[in-house]
């Protein structure tokens, strides 16, 4: 199954209600309906101060509550360079090779783990008309032609929270290793052939742990909405997983794989819109719910603040 939930560098995002999450003005400076550029830019909101407020339709899932849950991460990285050079030995026996060998490896080693008293998980599944709402803000229109290439751009909205309630441990270890490899090598064919010495690596490691007291936001989950290129018609959107990250953003949780929209939902979602429009609600707004087996169409009055 995807892995799909990434954890945050930081611990200071402090959580926000679900009420005011789902009335749009969320209390904390990251939330569910938050647009951002990217995961490594998580405090650069693209809609920080135009949220748009959830349908009633579009539920906030959770608070989903797990108790005494321990994470780990180890990660390694090995790096070799190796430059290699080769020459006659002058003045001796013709054939006969002298060959200089100098490189390195690198070696880096990130352990990280948490053990939480509690973990709280909030997760949305955004509607197309409220994604159309979104995408429709003075801010978000602004960023998109500012970054939009070849009529191509992406957006990614939070749809899922993580928690950590109470007291929460944590630690980190970093090891690093250096080792190099030299010498001078002769090769004679057929008679001697003696390589270079290898040298022993040495490391060193930093270790810090500690203790919060506070709630924060541990780790989200984001779709990735986006137009390829300026041919395409409409936006797509995709929960990013973590085959589809970053270097160093790795995701560490599992998600249930997420039901498409049927491009005959859409159809028929447009269709309803049409004949409400065409009675004169414009405070009504139709919701196709993807999630639903049924494929159910909601008619919904429009949230107001």
């Amino acid at each position: 199954m995807e892995k799909c939930w990434f954890a945050l560098a930081q611990t200071h995002y402090p959580p926000p209600s679900p009420e005011s999450m789902h009335r749009g003005a969320p209390d904390a400076p990251l939330a569910l309906g938050h647009l951002v550029p990217n995961l490594r830019h998580l405090d650069q909101v693209i809609n920080a101060s135009a949220v748009e407020p959830f349908p009633r339709a579009m539920y906030i899932h959770g608070p989903f509550r797990m108790a005494d849950f321990a994470w780990k991460d180890d990660q390694n990285t090995d790096v070799s360079v190796l430059a290699r050079a080769g020459a006659p030995l002058l003045g001796m026996v013709p054939g006969v090779e002298a060959s200089g060998t100098l490189g390195g490896l690198f070696r880096r080693r990130v352990e990280r783990w948490w053990e939480f008293e509690g973990l709280e998980m909030y997760t949305v599944n955004p509607t197309r008309a409220y994604i159309d709402r979104v995408l429709a803000g003075e801010e978000v229109k602004k960023y998109i032609e500012r970054v939009k290439v070849l009529g191509g751009w992406t957006v990614f909205m939070v749809t899922g929270l993580a928690v950590a309630r109470g007291k929460t441990r944590f630690g980190v270890t970093v090891e690093r290793g250096t080792g190099g490899v030299g010498g001078v090598g002769v090769g004679v064919p057929g008679v001697v052939n003696v390589e270079p010495e290898v040298d022993v690596m040495t490391t060193s490691a930093t270790r810090s742990r500690g203790t919060h007291l506070n709630d924060f936001v541990w780790a989200i989950k984001v779709a990735k909405i986006h137009v390829k290129h300026g041919l395409q018609k409409n936006w797509t959107i995709a929960t990013l997983t973590g085959k589809d990250s970053w270097i160093n953003q790795r995701a560490i949780m599992s998600c249930e794989s997420e039901k498409k929209e049927s491009p005959d939902s859409e159809a028929a979602v447009a269709a309803v819109a049409e004949v409400i429009k065409a009675h004169g609600l414009d405070d009504f707004e139709v919701l196709g719910d993807s999630s639903l087996a049924s494929g159910a169409i909601f008619v919904s009055p429009s949230i107001q603040e």
